[in-house]
């Protein structure tokens, strides 16, 4: 039985060199790289892959504070949970509802993603040191010659769009017509209910 082995940059550069025909290093190589990023980032973007899931990052509170930046890296949230530090209690923060409650005094209960800022509400008790536990989809760090792809369902589409890419490059349009179906095709897209 035939084993799978999810290649590093390096390898699926020469496999879409190898397909689209096209030979030559130093700047090809350095396109090709810049394409298969390019390429991993779009999908990430549109779709939440378990590959790209930190889980339980930890943002410590400020006293009387309810805007917090997102990580640097953050594509979609899935979950967010506060923590207590004196009890270690746990509990889920709600989206925001539309009409929102103003009483004083209160844990916080909702949150918000505004831009690159984390937003809870109600902030005007919140202590110094409980902690925002934030389970979030990232996008992935962009590859070097030596690193495994990340998403193994993804080389498969990856490769043929950025092969479909270096014919358009190289003024082959026809042959890059025909790959076009097959990249959407063998695209794998996550479960949603997860």
């Amino acid at each position: 039985m035939p084993t799978s082995v999810t290649p590093t940059l390096a390898s699926l550069r020469n496999l879409v060199k190898i397909e689209a025909r096209v030979s030559g290093a130093g700047n090809l190589d350095t396109w090709i790289n810049a394409l298969i990023n390019e390429l991993l980032c779009n999908y990430a973007a549109n779709n939440r892959y378990f590959e790209l899931l930190s889980i339980n990052v930890i943002v410590p509170t400020v006293l009387n504070t309810g805007a917090y930046p997102l990580p640097a890296d953050f594509v979609a949230l899935r979950l967010i949970r506060y923590q207590e530090q004196g009890t270690g209690y746990i509990r889920t923060l709600n989206p925001r509802p539309q009409f929102i409650e103003t009483a004083r005094g209160r844990r916080p209960r909702w949150y918000d993603v505004a831009g690159d800022q984390l937003v809870i509400f109600n902030s005007d008790d919140v202590p110094a040191n409980d902690s925002l536990l934030l389970d979030y989809y990232r996008y992935p760090a962009t590859l070097t010659d030596a690193d495994v792809f990340p998403i193994p369902k993804l080389v498969t589409p990856v490769k043929l769009e950025a092969v479909r890419r270096t014919l358009i490059y190289n003024q082959q349009l026809q042959a890059a017509q025909i790959l076009k179906t097959d990249a959407v095709e063998h695209e794998v897209r996550p479960k949603m209910n997860d």
